[in-house]
């Protein structure tokens, strides 16, 4: 006998409140919730009151009340008054829309402004591929919500052209391996993000080696310069805590990142090794995938 199957239930999405602040996100959230309810065309277009059918006329007013208590839970007690004399979903809505998103010459002038800031956006030294991306799309959906059209393809060459140095040598292999026409923001960030972690193992790993090699040359002149004959434990180390400190003047010391041990050469901030590397670390990834 088989079992009695029961319907999943969901709940209600949670309305966001609207304080008067963060009017385009706010905006696309209740769109959102309001479309899950299929009451998205009661903002936009509203209730057609010439229809002639009475029982469909009947429905969607219904509905555009469902929409306009919707909106009404949404704003906070303080900017209630705003809306209180609105009679349906559409006109409750365009209030708060021209007041808080302002008319056609208002979205213009802050279009610019967004405009501006999305061609001055830049990477950071030292930020995360995530945290850029984030900041980017914030900015897109900004834009987004005042009418323009922002494809993938803008987005993924503007994250391009505007990475940190250090990305430089990647750039080049995602955009002769990649088809920049189909690549997604989404798809661009993981593959950034991948070559991010494989630098930061790379400068963890070359790091380790440095120290590891600088630590041996010490003990190796330590070892030197340690008196001889005063037993067994002597050039073990006894030296080193009794002030017969290493000769810095015979180590090697990196004129990049400072460091005593290795010569600008074997530098893992020199970006010329660093380019040489990744370069190679492409071509291998290239080949495994050919292979495959």
């Amino acid at each position: 006998m088989a079992e009695p199957t029961s319907a999943v239930q969901t709940q209600p999405t949670p309305i966001p409140i609207f304080k008067g602040d963060g009017y385009e996100y706010w905006s696309i959230r209740m769109k959102t919730i309001l479309r899950s309810r299929d009451l998205g065309d009661l903002i936009e277009t509203g209730v057609n009151l010439a229809d002639t059918d009475q029982n469909r006329l009947k429905t969607a007013v219904k509905k555009d009340a469902h929409a306009m208590a919707i909106i009404q839970q949404a704003v906070h007690d303080q900017l209630f008054s705003r809306i209180a004399g609105a009679s349906t979903a559409k006109e409750t809505w365009d209030i708060l829309k021209m007041e808080f998103q302002g008319d056609d010459q208002v979205k213009a002038v802050k279009l610019q402004g967004l405009r501006k800031d999305f061609e001055n956006l830049s990477m950071k030294d030292g930020e995360l591929v995530g945290y850029y991306f984030s900041r980017v799309m914030a900015i897109v959906s900004q834009k987004r919500s005042y009418g323009e059209n922002i494809t993938d393809q803008i987005i993924v060459e503007k994250v391009l052209r505007s990475l940190s140095p250090r990305f430089d040598v990647i750039v080049p292999s995602i955009e002769v391996s990649m088809d920049l026409i189909k690549l997604t923001p989404v798809k661009l960030m993981g593959a950034l993000q991948s070559q991010e972690k494989r630098l930061n193992s790379r400068i963890n790993d070359k790091n380790e080696k440095v120290d590891d090699k600088a630590l041996q040359v010490m003990m190796s002149n330590t070892r030197i310069s340690s008196p001889r004959g005063r037993g067994r434990g002597a050039g073990r180390g006894r030296g080193l805590h009794r002030g017969n400190a290493p000769d810095r003047a015979n180590i090697p010391q990196c004129h990049v990142c400072k460091k005593y041990g290795h010569f600008k050469r074997d530098c893992w901030y020199n970006e010329d090794a660093q380019a040489q590397i990744v370069a190679e670390e492409t071509q291998k990834d290239e080949a495994g995938i050919e292979a495959k």
